[in-house]
């Protein structure tokens, strides 16, 4: 039973494990196959009921040296929970896995020096090529918001954390931007629920 222990956490290790030293040096990240993760589902899957909760994503990514909340793992789960039961299956883990090869190839790309870290330059140019036009009043919110050293840089997991609020923040705003005019009206409760779905 140890080595069956064992042997699982090992493939568990792997699901979000740290880009290697090779794929740092040529600013990728390397798509996992559909066969590696569903044993990454597998192994992660402690209570083997099919479905990954907000536990066992949080020890899955702790393992791979992503260290998120338990609030930050349920945002990410609920970005890809499409019937709304708190934890996502294989299918749904799988986009959500790509989600975040996506974001830690982007981080990569912009890391030139690859001190492991972005600077507020580098976070800008990886959220403009993301797609995320920010203002400026609205990047120096957004950066100190993820920068709670005041480092002024930030670490794979707060860049990551950064790009889920604004991913949900953007399907937010465009649920109420009807007329895609780029502008939105709402009252309090209105605002309150959008808010909600960004944290």
């Amino acid at each position: 039973m140890k080595n069956m222990f064992s042997s699982s956490k090992s493939r568990a290790s792997k699901a979000f494990a740290q880009p290697s030293a090779e794929q740092q040096r040529n600013g990728r990240a390397v798509p996992a196959t559909p066969h590696q993760l569903q044993q990454w589902f597998t192994a992660i899957d402690r209570d083997n009921n099919g479905r990954l909760d907000v536990w066992e994503l949080q020890r899955a990514l702790a393992l791979g040296n992503l260290h998120f909340s338990l609030q930050l793992v349920a945002h990410l789960i609920r970005l890809y929970d499409t019937n709304n039961r708190g934890s996502v299956q294989l299918q749904e883990f799988m986009k959500l896995h790509s989600f975040l090869t996506m974001v830690q190839g982007t981080f990569m790309r912009f890391d030139v020096d690859r001190s492991g870290d972005l600077d507020k330059g580098e976070v800008k140019q990886a959220l403009d090529a993301a797609g995320f036009k920010l203002e400026p009043p609205a990047f120096e919110a957004m950066f100190t918001a993820y920068d709670p050293d005041r480092s002024n840089t930030l670490s794979m997991p707060e860049y990551i954390g950064m790009t889920l609020f604004l991913s949900s923040a953007t399907s937010a705003f465009q649920a109420f931007d009807v007329k895609q005019a780029g502008v939105i009206t709402m009252d309090y409760s209105q605002f309150i629920y959008a808010a909600s779905n960004c944290l």
